[in-house]
């Protein structure tokens, strides 16, 4: 299964809970299509109950994309010592080239964190 087979069908599972609309998940939906590739760190679909949540989570570092069902979304991320680097929000859909951005540079801190586990000492 592809990272967005696999967050397609958590979005399916997630929405038989919350009832977030049809538009709001076919929102979402062009979300991950147009964000997720088979070279990220593999991702998680949530709720809160307002929206569609996809998140990506490695050790202390956090990133998440939130498409709510009043038409707005948010984009949140932590750094290394829990702090918030970026917090932003809007209506419609994020800037897609700045998401893909931040979930490059989180698989590539995934994939350096592990390189350095696994380098002989």
């Amino acid at each position: 299964m592809t990272n967005l087979e696999h967050a397609l069908t958590q979005t399916a599972d997630v929405s038989a809970y919350p009832d977030l609309g049809a538009e709001t998940r076919s929102r979402f939906e062009t979300l991950l299509r147009a964000i997720i590739t088979d070279d990220d760190y593999t991702p998680t679909v949530t709720s809160d109950g307002d929206g569609f949540i996809v998140q990506w989570m490695a050790d202390r570092r956090y990133l998440y994309v939130e498409v709510y069902s009043d038409g707005e979304w948010a984009l949140f991320e932590t750094a290394d010592d829990g702090s918030i680097v970026i917090n932003e929000a809007g209506d419609g859909l994020p800037n897609l080239d700045r998401v893909r951005e931040r979930i490059t540079a989180l698989t590539a801190h995934v994939t350096a964190v592990l390189a350095s586990r696994d380098a002989p000492r």
